[in-house]
C-alpha cells in the first residue's frame, strides 16, 4: 500500500512534473533507452508496428494443427490485422518504406486497387522513383485494368534504369497484348536476346 503524501510533498511532486527542468534529464535518459519519458514503457515505433504486421503475415503461410493453412476468412482477418499495423506505422512515420511496400503488396493481392495504387504511388515517391518501385506501380495499374497508367510507369522505369529487365519485359508484354507488336519487340529486345 503506498504511503500517503503530505500536502507540501504532493505539491512539490506536482510542480516537478510540470516544470521542464525536472523532466529534461529523465526524458533524455528515457529517449536513449527507447522508453516513454513519463511512463517508462518502451516506445512503440514504426518498426515495432511493422514487425507486428510481419507476424500476422507470416501466419498466412504457416500451417496450423493438422497441417492446413488458414481458411479464406482467417486469411482475410490476418491481412486486415497486418494492414492495420502497417497503417499505425505510417501514422508514426509517413515514409516508412517497408510499411508502404507491404501495405501496397497486400492491397494489390486483395484486389483493392484504388488504395493499392495510392500506396504504390507513395512508395514510388518515398523511394525516390526507383525503377523497381515504378515497375510495382505498373503491375498494380495493369492488374486494375489501367493499361495507360501501367505503360507510363513501365516506360518511366526503363528511363530510370535502361538495363532493368523486368521493366522492359513488362512493357513489352503489355504492348504485345495491346497489339503494338513493333514497340513490344523493341522493348523486349532491349534486354532479351533474339528468340
Amino acid at each position: 500500500m503506498p504511503l500517503p503524501l503530505r500536502p507540501l510533498a504532493a505539491l512539490a511532486l506536482l510542480a516537478c512534473l510540470l516544470l521542464p527542468a525536472c523532466r529534461t534529464t529523465d526524458k533524455a535518459d528515457a529517449d536513449t533507452q527507447g522508453q516513454d519519458p513519463f511512463t517508462g514503457e518502451p516506445k512503440v515505433t514504426a518498426d515495432v508496428h511493422y514487425a507486428t504486421a510481419q507476424v500476422f503475415e507470416s501466419k498466412l503461410e504457416t500451417p496450423g494443427p493438422g497441417g492446413t493453412l488458414p481458411s479464406q476468412a482467417e486469411a482475410t482477418q490476418l491481412r486486415t490485422a497486418a494492414l492495420s499495423q502497417y497503417a499505425a506505422a505510417l501514422r508514426l512515420q509517413p515514409n516508412h518504406t517497408p510499411s508502404l511496400h507491404r501495405s501496397a503488396v497486400l492491397l494489390t493481392d486483395m484486389e483493392r486497387y484504388d488504395p493499392a495504387i495510392a500506396m504504390w504511388e507513395r512508395y514510388v515517391t518515398a523511394t525516390g522513383r526507383t525503377a523497381s518501385s515504378l515497375v510495382n506501380l505498373g503491375i498494380a495499374n495493369e492488374r486494375a485494368g489501367r493499361t495507360a497508367a501501367a505503360e507510363k510507369a513501365y516506360r518511366e522505369a526503363t528511363q530510370v534504369d535502361p538495363t532493368h529487365k523486368t521493366a522492359h519485359v513488362n512493357l513489352g508484354v503489355l504492348l504485345a497484348r495491346e497489339g503494338q507488336l513493333q514497340p513490344a519487340q523493341a522493348a523486349l529486345s532491349a534486354v532479351l536476346p533474339p528468340a
